[in-house]
Order: structure tokens, then sequence, then C-alpha cells
């Protein structure tokens, strides 16, 4: 008896300096996150308008900082998205922000990569989940997520020159492109199992997404913003030089977008689909020749157009 007790009393020893420890990085990586992480404009009076995505939204100037600053007098802006995030980061990044009791939320799918980063789910299903529990409730899994990617995705000066010297602006193309060279036009098609696989996913997540802001009754919208080579197949070129297998029709496949209506109509979640609005202005450098993102004039014709629908679904006053 006395034994057990000492054993016991051992443990309670060792475990209170440890959940001290933790529940301190906890307060710690909230603090940084919501402090210096996000991104916000406007007025701390003003309504709230929050934006998730990936590196489209993050980048300099990006549509969700267009839309701060053109709705700044009437709406604040918080920018939650983050580089390297794909649908079930959304969910996550949903699940911590939807306390602020945003006046909308507004999700950007990009559908060149999202239904790939969807692949673990297909293939690890109980590690991706107990992921999606830590980064759903957890900021400190957010700050040790961030700086992993950091470490991870940091190309080197001989990556760096060697796509340069492709002309290629991101060196993680030519990664992708020598580890699945099909990968991009298997995506567009739909096809495979683990694709497949992966889009059973999103339709899971999405329903998840649609649960947590009825839960804290939010107004969700999302933003199908689609590959570049679906835009025009002038693009096509620098995922050739990257080696990835090109097909001359990519400007013709719509098949993400039918699959993601599909899923956002069956969860009742408006949406605007930015691939016919693109395509009418081919023409313009919506993208860059060099890097699959949108280019500056890409993110500013996505302000605008953004902003107009928003004000056709009355989520914008």
């Amino acid at each position: 008896m006395k034994q057990q007790r000492a054993f016991w009393r051992r443990i309670a020893a060792y475990a209170f300096p440890v959940f001290v420890f933790l529940f301190s990085l906890e307060i710690g990586s909230r603090y940084y996150y919501e402090h210096y992480y996000l991104a916000e404009t406007g007025s701390p009076a003003s309504p709230l308008i929050l934006t998730i995505g990936d590196s489209f939204c993050v980048m300099e100037d990006s549509f969700p900082y267009l839309l701060g600053k053109k709705l700044e007098d009437r709406y604040r802006v918080v920018n939650a998205a983050e580089s390297g995030a794909g649908p079930d980061h959304y969910l996550m990044n949903l699940s911590l922000n939807v306390k602020k009791k945003p006046h909308v939320c507004i999700v950007s799918f990009y559908l060149g990569n999202d239904v790939l980063n969807l692949r673990d789910f297909h293939d690890a299903p109980r590690t991706s989940r107990i992921k999606l529990f830590m980064g759903s409730h957890f900021y400190t899994y957010h700050m040790f997520r961030n700086f992993w990617l950091t470490l991870k995705y940091r190309p080197s000066d001989r990556e760096l020159e060697n796509a340069t010297q492709k002309g290629v602006l991101n060196p993680h193309m030519l990664k992708a492109a020598k580890q699945d060279p099909d990968v991009a036009i298997r995506n567009l098609l739909a096809e495979g199992e683990k694709i497949a696989g992966a889009w059973e996913a999103m339709g899971s997540i999405v329903a998840k997404m649609k649960n947590v802001a009825e839960e804290n009754g939010v107004s969700l919208f999302a933003m199908l913003i689609p590959a570049s080579i679906q835009v025009s197949d002038r693009y096509q070129a620098v995922y050739r030089k990257a080696g990835f297998r090109m097909d001359g029709e990519t400007a013709h496949m719509t098949r993400p977008q039918e699959l993601m209506g599909d899923i956002l109509r069956k969860n009742q979640i408006p949406y605007l689909d930015l691939l016919q609005e693109f395509r009418k202005r081919k023409d313009r450098a919506i993208y860059f020749d060099n890097d699959p993102h949108m280019a500056p004039e890409g993110h500013l014709i996505t302000a605008d157009i953004l902003i107009e629908a928003l004000h056709r679904k009355g989520l914008l006053h």
C-alpha cells in the first residue's frame, strides 16, 4: 500500500510541472497567434470578416488584404490563412477563430492542389483525424506546425538555382513533378483511387465546416480559385518546365469545380466560382508566368469580384 502511494506521489510530482509547462506553452502560443500571426485590417469596432485559405491568401497585397482596404470603413478583415495549408487546416483555423463571431467567414479553396493535400486522409485516416483534433483545439499545434513547415519547405540554394535555371519561381514544383509528373492532369480529371478518396475526405471536411459555422451562428461563404492551367493553356509552360506532363486541353477541364460545387450545394454553402470570371479575363496577367500563384492583378480582380458576389448574396450591407 505504501509503495503504491509512493508511486502515485512520484507520478504527481512529475505530472504537475509537465502540465504547468504545457498550459503555459498553450497560453503563449495563443497570445502569439492572436497578436502577431493573424493579419488584421480595419477598426476593431467594425463587424468582422474572417478569411481562411492557403498561400494564395497570405501573399503580400493578396485579395484578403485588398478586401480589408476596400471595406475598412465598414468592416474589419482578419486573415487566418497560412502557407502550405489544405482543407483540413481550413477547418482547424475555422474552429479556432469562429469564436470571434465573424459576420461572415470566407473560405478560399485552391483547386490546383487542395484535393491533393487530402490524400493523407486516404492513406492514414487515423493519424489525420488526430491532427485535425489537435489543430482544432490547440494553438500550440499551429505554432509547432508553422515552425516545422518553415524548416521543411525552405529550399536550398541549389534548389533555388536549379529552379531559376529552368524558369520556375517555385522550386517545390520541381519536387512534385519528379515524384509524379502526371499528378496535375489527374487532379483536374479527378482520376485515381487516392484522388477519389481525397474527394470523399473533402466532402466530410466541408460538412464539418458547415456544422462549426452553424453552431456558432456564423455565415459561411466559399470561393473556388482555379488552377492557372484551367484559365488558359498558356500557363502550361511553367508546368512543362518543372517537369509535369501536360494535356493541351486543360483550359477546358472543369471536373474539380463540378465536384466542389456538388459538395457545397449539398451543404447549402453559397460560393463563388472564379473559373469563368477568370476565363473572361484570360488575356490579363492573372497568374505569374513562372509560378502558379496569382499575380497582383489577379488579386485585384479577385477582390472586386468577391465584393460583388458578397453583395449579391446579402452578406455585405
